[in-house]
């Protein structure tokens, strides 16, 4: 018998409390939920367009274990999605001023979406934090060269733009919710409306 399933998915700059709210959502649904973390990936010396292809290429994987667990689970929590790899290359395009390989990857991914037809989610969550307290919230990482990106004010004031400005490739809406200021159960109360 097939499983009603609805599938959410959390976007947000890092300290937004993406994967936080994923845990909490798990935990009120027990055994009717599944999390798909983030993706990791080899650490990679470079930054660019070869890197974001990476990370397009893994959702292919990560698509096909979508579609298996909605035939058993009533809701799948999705740390981040595809999503993120344009936001990174989009906000990385704006700092560098090389635009031509951020839409060199939008056509990889139309190409692989095509191909693979990576599900959508049914709701998608946008968790805003303001940059001070992104920051704040990731201290104990900001000494690591391969988070480099994510501690640079102006590289997160970019990648919060894509979700701002950029609705399409075949994504819902997304629900944006201001973290800056709320407690782990206001923001679970707030995302629990939209449920």
């Amino acid at each position: 018998m097939k499983v009603q399933n609805v599938t959410i998915a959390f976007e947000g700059a890092p300290g937004a409390g993406k994967t936080t709210a994923v845990q909490m959502l798990a935990k009120k649904f027990g055994k009717k939920a599944v999390i798909l973390p983030q993706l990791v990936l080899p650490q990679y010396k470079n930054d660019d367009l070869f890197v974001s292809k990476q990370y397009l290429d893994a959702e292919i994987k990560k698509a096909a274990k979508i579609r298996q667990l909605q035939k058993h689970y009533q809701y799948i929590l999705l740390d981040r999605t595809f999503f993120t790899t344009l936001a990174y290359s989009y906000a990385r395009s704006k700092l560098e001023q090389d635009y031509q390989s951020h839409l060199k990857l939008i056509k990889y991914f139309h190409q692989l979406d095509r191909m693979y037809k990576f599900p959508r989610p049914t709701r998608l969550f946008f968790l805003f934090v303001k940059t001070t307290k992104s920051l704040g919230r990731r201290v104990n990482y900001a000494k690591s060269k391969k988070f480099k990106r994510w501690f640079d004010p102006t590289f997160l004031k970019y990648f919060n733009s894509f979700y701002h400005r950029r609705i399409g490739f075949g994504m819902p809406r997304p629900i944006i919710i201001d973290t800056t200021n709320m407690t782990e159960k206001e923001v679970i109360s707030a995302i629990l409306e939209h449920l």
